[in-house]
């Protein structure tokens, strides 16, 4: 990634305005720890008759809810 970061500074006392430009190349972005959840959840029949059952699973932390949805079913 490279850009131009502009820059703006006004003189107090005569009020000239100097505008710069100074390229860059790249950025410091952070990268997000990724920690492994464990999550439950009671899975209930609708036949009264069967129990209920605690399922557990475990997911990454930045997955979507799109993949959470898929491990459940």
């Amino acid at each position: 990634m490279h850009g131009l970061y502009k820059s703006t500074v006004e003189c107090p006392d005569c009020g000239k305005i100097s505008v710069t430009f100074e390229p860059y190349m790249n950025i410091t972005l952070p990268i997000p720890e990724i920690k492994l959840v464990t999550k439950q959840f009671f899975w209930v029949p609708f036949d009264t008759s069967k129990r209920a059952v605690l399922h557990s699973f475990s997911i990454k932390s930045h997955k979507l809810v799109k993949s959470l949805k898929n491990q459940i079913a």
